[in-house]
Formats: C-alpha cells, sequence, structure tokens
C-alpha cells in the first residue's frame, strides 16, 4: 500500500479520536525499525511476522505520544482486550503487504477472513490473553465492527478499515452524509427567551439519559441549531446523519451510527423526512442499539414518524416559534456583517414577515448576492423587500393570479371615515408583533390574529385599487382568488381548495384578495338538501380559515346587504365604496389625465361630471378611449373624444342617453357615428 495524506482538519480530528496515533503507529512500528521509522518491504517469514505483530502489540500497552491509540478506541467502545486484540489482528490486512503470507495461512483470499478459518485469530487471541477473556460476539456484529457480507466470509467494516489503514475516511464517510459537531464550534447565540428556555429543557432531557427525543418544526425553524446549543451547555460532540436514500442502502448502518458515535464520544442525531419504511426500521433499530449503549437518540423531522423506543413513545419537542421581539434580535444578529442603506428598517422586517430563522438567513444571502451583482455596497430597501417576495413568493396552487401594486393613498378616491378604516388596518398588520405577543393579548385572543375585511359596493368604486394601496402599505404582494373558479360542484372540493390556497399564502405572506365573494357569502338558506347544506359548509370553513390565518384576507362583495350577520360579526373590517357623486366624479376626472397626454384647452371636465353617472374604473375606461380616437386622429384629446368614449360606455353599461343629454356637445356625436361608419 502506498502512503496517503490526510487534510488538515480531518487530522485533527482523528488524532482527537486516537486514531491518528493509532495508525501512525501500525505504520512505523510493526513494518521495519520503527527506532528510525524506514519502512521497508521485506520478505518476512510467518514466525518473523508474528514475532513483529506480538511487538507491536506490546508497544500499544503503552501510552502513545499525542494519544492513547488503540486502547483509547478500546476505551470508548467498551471493548474486552481480547475483543480488541481480534479486531487489531483483523486489521492487519490493511497494514501492509508484508502481512499478505500470515493471513492467507488464514484462509484469507481478498481483504477479508474466510470463518472456517477465522478461529485462528480467536486462537492467537487466547495463547495471549487466555481462554477465559471475554468476547462477545453479537456486540461486535452490532456495532459494525466486521461487515459480514456472506455466511461464509468475514472482514473488517470499510470504514474501520480504512481508519486502520491511514487512509482517508473522511470523504468515504461524508459522502455518506454525515456532519460532525463540536462543542468548541463557534455559532450564533440564541435569540429570545423561549427558545433559551426550551435549550436548558432539551440539555436537562438528554443529560437524564432517558429515551429517544424528536425534535420537530418546519423547515428552517433553527431544530440544528437549538439541538448544537444544547450539546454544547453539556460540553457534549453531535453526530449529524441526514438520511438521503443512498445512505439508508448501506449494509448494517444502524451499528455504524452508533460505533462512529461512541468513538467520537459524541450522540448521534438523525435527520429524516418520515416519507420511507426504510427510515423507519433504521429509527427501530437505531433506538434499540442506543438504549443497549446507554446513548440518547435525537431525531430531527416533522413528527415522531410512528417510532417508539420499545419501551414506549420518546419525548417529542416541537420548536417553539418566534415573537416580533425574538424576529427583531434574529435579522440584527445574522446582518450584522452587511452594510444597509438608511431606508432599512429591521423592526418593519421582523413585524412585516413572520419568518423561520432559516428564512432569514436565505434572504439575507440572497440579498447581499444581488447586491454584490449589482456592484452596489448596500442593501436598500427595495432590494431586501425584493428579495423576501422573491423567496417567499408561490404559485398558491394555480388557483389565485399576483395583482401589480400600483396605486397609492393619494389615487384613493374615498371619504375620511371609509379610509380610517383602512389605516387601521394597515396599524393592525403593522404592530400585530407588538401587540399580540410583546403585550399579551394573544393570551386573551388565542385566535383570529390576522387582518380580515369586507370591501362592499357597486363595480368599479375602487375596492381592487383599495386592495392594492393597502398591500403596497404593509410591503406585500397582493393575489387576487376568484371564488367562481374555486367553488366546485363536488362534495369537499371547494374546502380542498380553499385550504391549499391558504397553506401556500401562509408560507408566502401575501394579501389574499377574494374577488365575487357573493357566490359564497349569499344569506345563508334554510337546509332543504345536501346543496344547502354543503354551501354552508363552504361558506364558514373559509370564515375559519380566514381566522386562523395570521395574514391579510379581503373579500369583496357588490352586495353587502345580501352577506349573513352572522358572517360579518366575525369580519374585522367593513368598509363601503360607494357610487361616486357629482363631487367625488369631478375628482376621479381631475386625476384620471397623465402628465404626458396631451389635451386641447376646450376640456369641460364639470361637464363630464354633472352628466354622465360614472364610476371610477367607468371615467378611466373613458379617457383610455378618448386617447385612442385622439391618437387615430393625429390630434391631441378634446370634447369630441370624451363624448364619443363616454356614449360608448355608458351604452356599454345598459344606459341609452338621448342627444339632448349631451348638451352642447351633441354636435359631436354624429362626428363619431360618421366615424365609425367609414371604419
Amino acid at each position: 500500500m502506498g502512503e496517503t495524506y490526510m487534510t488538515e482538519e480531518y487530522r485533527k480530528l482523528l488524532g482527537a479520536a486516537g486514531y491518528h496515533e493509532l495508525a501512525l503507529g501500525i505504520r512505523y512500528g510493526i513494518l521495519g525499525d520503527w527506532e528510525d521509522g524506514e519502512l521497508p518491504l521485506p520478505d518476512l517469514t510467518e514466525g518473523e511476522l508474528e514475532e513483529r505483530t506480538d511487538k507491536f502489540w506490546n508497544l500499544l500497552k503503552k501510552p502513545q505520544p499525542g494519544g492513547m491509540g488503540l486502547f483509547e478506541m478500546q476505551k470508548r467502545l467498551r471493548l474486552s482486550e481480547k475483543e480488541l486484540y481480534v479486531v487489531f489482528l483483523a486489521a492487519l490486512w490493511w497494514i501492509h503487504d508484508g502481512f499478505w503470507p500470515l493471513l492467507m495461512k488464514m484462509g484469507a483470499k481478498g481483504p477479508g477472513i474466510s470463518l472456517e478459518h477465522s478461529r485462528l485469530l480467536m486462537e492467537m487471541a487466547e495463547k495471549r490473553l487466555g481462554e477465559s477473556a471475554v468476547f462477545d460476539a453479537g456486540r461486535m456484529r452490532r456495532l459494525a465492527l466486521f461487515d459480514a457480507c456472506t455466511k461464509t466470509w468475514l472482514r473488517l467494516d470499510g470504514i474501520m478499515s480504512a481508519h486502520f489503514a491511514f487512509g482517508e475516511p473522511a470523504p468515504l464517510w461524508w459522502r455518506m452524509g454525515t456532519r460532525w459537531f463540536c462543542p468548541k464550534e463557534k455559532t450564533e447565540e440564541v435569540a429570545g427567551t423561549r427558545r433559551k428556555e426550551f435549550v436548558s429543557r432539551l440539555a436537562k432531557y438528554l443529560e437524564g439519559g432517558r429515551g429517544p427525543l424528536f425534535l420537530t418544526g418546519e423547515t428552517g425553524s433553527g431544530r440544528r441549531f437549538l439541538i448544537k446549543q444544547a450539546a454544547r451547555l453539556l460540553d457534549k460532540n453531535l453526530l449529524f446523519v441526514s438520511l438521503t436514500p443512498k445512505l439508508l442502502e448501506e449494509s448494517g448502518l444502524a451499528g455504524i451510527i452508533v460505533r462512529e458515535a461512541l468513538l467520537f464520544q459524541g450522540w448521534p442525531v438523525i435527520v429524516c423526512t418520515g416519507e420511507s419504511q426504510e427510515e423507519a426500521g433504521l429509527l427501530q433499530e437505531l433506538a434499540y442499539q442506543c438504549r443497549m449503549e446507554g446513548l440518547p437518540l435525537i431525531v430531527i423531522g416533522h413528527g415522531e414518524q410512528g417510532l417508539s423506543d420499545k419501551n414506549g413513545l420518546g419525548l417529542l419537542a416541537e420548536v417553539p416559534g418566534l415573537y416580533g421581539g425574538e424576529r427583531l434580535r434574529l435579522w440584527k444578529i445574522m446582518s450584522s456583517h452587511l452594510q444597509f442603506a438608511s431606508d432599512v428598517s429591521m423592526e418593519e422586517l421582523a413585524d412585516r414577515y413572520v419568518l423561520l430563522p432559516g428564512q432569514i438567513r436565505s434572504i439575507l444571502d440572497l440579498a447581499k448576492k444581488q447586491a454584490d451583482f449589482m456592484q452596489s455596497a448596500v442593501i436598500d430597501r427595495r432590494l431586501l423587500f425584493s428579495c423576501c417576495h422573491r423567496y417567499l413568493r408561490q404559485s398558491l396552487g394555480g388557483k389565485a393570479v399576483q395583482v401589480p401594486v400600483r396605486f397609492s393613498w393619494e389615487d384613493l378616491l374615498l371619504e375620511k371615515k371609509q379610509k380610517d378604516k383602512l389605516r387601521r388596518a394597515e396599524n393592525q398588520i403593522r404592530f400585530s408583533g407588538q401587540v399580540f405577543e410583546e403585550w399579551g393579548l394573544a393570551e386573551k385572543q388565542p385566535y383570529g390574529h390576522g387582518v380580515s375585511l369586507v370591501f362592499s359596493g357597486p363595480p368599479g368604486t375602487g375596492k381592487t385599487m383599495a386592495a392594492q394601496v393597502l398591500a403596497g402599505r404593509i410591503g406585500m404582494e397582493l393575489y387576487r382568488v376568484e371564488l367562481p373558479a374555486v367553488v366546485s360542484k363536488y362534495i369537499g372540493e371547494t374546502e380542498k381548495n380553499l385550504n391549499e390556497i391558504f397553506e401556500h399564502a401562509k408560507k408566502a405572506q401575501v394579501v389574499l384578495f377574494f374577488d365575487e365573494a357573493d357566490v359564497l357569502f349569499g344569506k345563508r338558506t334554510d337546509v332543504r338538501d345536501s346543496n344547502d347544506k354543503y354551501s354552508n359548509m363552504e361558506a364558514a370553513f373559509l370564515l375559519q380559515k380566514m381566522e386562523s390565518y395570521n395574514g391579510v384576507t379581503i373579500l369583496a362583495t357588490n352586495f353587502l346587504r345580501n352577506m349573513d350577520e352572522a358572517f360579518k360579526r366575525r369580519i374585522r373590517y367593513l368598509v363601503e365604496f360607494p357610487f361616486p357623486d357629482r363631487y367625488w366624479r369631478m375628482e376621479i376626472w381631475k386625476r384620471a389625465f397623465p402628465e404626458r397626454l396631451p389635451l386641447k384647452p376646450d376640456i369641460d371636465l364639470e361637464f363630464m361630471a354633472a352628466s354622465f353617472e360614472l364610476s371610477g374604473a367607468g371615467i378611466r375606461n373613458v379617457v383610455l378611449e378618448a386617447a385612442f380616437l385622439a391618437a387615430a386622429e393625429k390630434e391631441a384629446v378634446g370634447m369630441p373624444q370624451l363624448v364619443q368614449a363616454a356614449k360608448g360606455e355608458l351604452e356599454k353599461n345598459g344606459k341609452t342617453m338621448a342627444p339632448e343629454d349631451f348638451g352642447p356637445y351633441a354636435m359631436y356625436l354624429d362626428g363619431a357615428d360618421n366615424s365609425l361608419g367609414a371604419v
């Protein structure tokens, strides 16, 4: 075998566990003259090989420079001297080809020993240590010290053989989805009193050496981080093992994990998905072996995975959520190495987005990459919010469509009373973390922490615009849910669709805008048949989801009077959007023209507001149509185009206008008809 070298990092790790000294001792002790460190490849007789083996065995009984070597392994695995000697002899194949003649005598035809001839190992052990020496073959197999691939063949486990051969077992082991954690590693501090108390309880439970610990929580909730903090309190190493499909194919995996945990003087932490029977079987075996070896088993997942330690269920511990103040501390801790523009407020981010620790880190990493790409030294508010939206954006099951947020408070023309309701809704969203969590109102009101609104009014009166304004003010994306497309005639399908929408919205942190809610929220009828019964159940289900959703939901209806009074009481804010009177129509007309739109000086907005009863959307449609007419005629927008466009909009809405209704501008109607006829 040629010499191989390790990385400095792994060399330190093996040194801490005794492997480094053991491998050096084997190479420089058995072969040749260990006093001068030469490594010849002599053709030794069987007797000379046995003599050198005995010399090295005796040499290793003494403390080795820098560690205990082989006997440190014995102590950590709790092996008897006889068990250790058999492991030592079985490792000779991997030490040097000079030992092969001795192994060939035992029946070896490759890296291993036939069981029929492996008795020689026992004979050599008994010859030196006595027949009464303890040898627990079952435990050695359980710890996967030997890999019995067939009924007639015995060989040293591949990872163990790599340790002995002074190769590099780290890449092999790490490819299998494992990571070590030492309590001296530098990590971030725990944010929040509740999570610190949670870590203390974890440490106390693990220190007692009780049954398995099932640590649950969403991906990114900090499960690995918190268990590391508990291990730090106890000064314990951890062996993290992610159960990948490839790793689950490994023979004797449970024994390998337990053995490596013992050698590393750590505790196994199994990261699983709970999606396969192989995982469940492995965890059952690990629970048994850890109990036999006095090790706590820690399982990270999304539940108990249906497992027990065969003496009852272990502890199920769910990672606590984060209050607004705790999220704020996490934002500050995780972003301490970044530079932000003056318009960035960590308080605003913590209040607005209910994010997990892993999500916060991912968003900050994304923002840093984007800033570097744009060659910006700082991260501004727009970029940071964009990264939040990009990370959280979901398709919402294809049942909702994103609505661009383009309007502001100045664009929204409502009476002060209605605007005040919208501002109060905005304040509840902004300060929900402070009021419910920091001030303790969540204890008095266990559900309904989100904001629910009903926008009622005729079509075109600004309900969708108000939803855009509110979403823009709180910095969230707006998704419109078309209820007619969600409601299904099949029993249970509507609830399924609604549940899917709210689950996606919970992850994406968006404002849900349910348009045309009348299809679901008509007055409850007497239950005459199953259709009436299930219609009421669907409406109740939507309200239940709205109350449990901690975000913002808006229902838009054209007829508030048709909504059941019991449903209205469960809505936080009712905002009416009346059809605009002459005064409000005038205000809308004044703001309907962009600055770059060419206008004739004869435009009579007073006449347009007084003569034509149009909604805000109707007025915008008239301006748009007039602009196209003017563009086709290659002139600025004037009263001819506005009158013609208004006539078309009113007819579209089913209103018939007589020529005298157009007053002094009726002259333009014939021109409009002639123009259309020419086309």
